[in-house]
């Protein structure tokens, strides 16, 4: 059986770029707080990564860096929320053991969690220097 590649940086990336501004406002879940999948159908960059039959309400509140975190410096109660978001984010082709690849996806978790969408821009190019990537895709919007 063939396995497929994990998408690239850049295609996370870009992927990322293009549905923040698509959406054009963050995923919000209903008592407040930045969801993966909130309300309205909205995702944050990385729950939109994740497929409808993968995602799971253990999920939320779960920072994505925390999927590089050992077992022992993993608060309990996230547990199942870390193993579900592992497993729907190497379904959906993403390198959960890379570093760097979990490190950018923190850093657009971050963009969307933290910023306004008046910052994205700005937040969204400084990302792309960071990694390496090109942000060409950032301007079309």
């Amino acid at each position: 059986m063939k396995t497929k590649a994990y998408l690239s940086k850049q295609e996370i990336y870009d992927g990322a770029v293009r549905h923040l501004f698509g959406q054009g406002a963050a995923a919000i879940l209903p008592r407040g707080g930045a969801a993966y999948h909130g309300q309205g159908g909205r995702c944050c960059p990385i729950g939109n990564l994740i497929g409808v039959r993968d995602y799971t309400t253990s999920m939320e509140s779960v920072p994505v860096r925390y999927i590089l975190k050992p077992a022992n410096e993993i608060p309990r109660y996230m547990d199942a929320g870390v193993t579900a978001l592992r497993r729907a984010l190497k379904k959906a082709r993403i390198d959960v053991d890379d570093r760097d690849t979990v490190e950018l996806l923190s850093k657009l978790q971050n963009a969307h969690d933290v910023f306004g969408t008046w910052e994205w821009k700005e937040r969204l190019h400084s990302i792309a220097r960071q990694f390496g990537l090109s942000g060409a895709v950032v301007d079309a919007f």
